[in-house]
């Protein structure tokens, strides 16, 4: 894999947990784990499963005076009814 890749945040954690590191759309991205697949459809049935979806969205602000946040861009919304729920944050 070549070094000019981008990390993502949770890059360290993949590599620690022994990940086989793919180049994917400019990232190095985690494709496997040594457990194998069904170990980890397993263990994301039955437990949590994790998407580290950091890759995914980029913002850049830019003109004469951009904006500068007091606090990194972070937002979190949360719906429920009588058949769903759901949470999401995008940072």
């Amino acid at each position: 894999m070549t070094a000019d890749l981008l990390k993502t945040p949770l890059y360290d954690l993949h590599v620690e947990l022994g990940a086989r590191m793919v180049p994917f759309a400019g990232y190095a991205m985690p494709v496997q784990y040594p457990s194998g697949l069904m170990a980890e459809h397993r263990h994301t049935r039955t437990a949590a499963g994790l998407f580290d979806v950091s890759h995914m969205g980029q913002l850049r602000l830019a003109g004469p005076k951009p904006p500068r946040p007091s606090r990194p861009w972070c937002r979190s919304t949360s719906s429920a009814s009588a058949s769903t729920a759901s949470a999401t944050a995008c940072c």
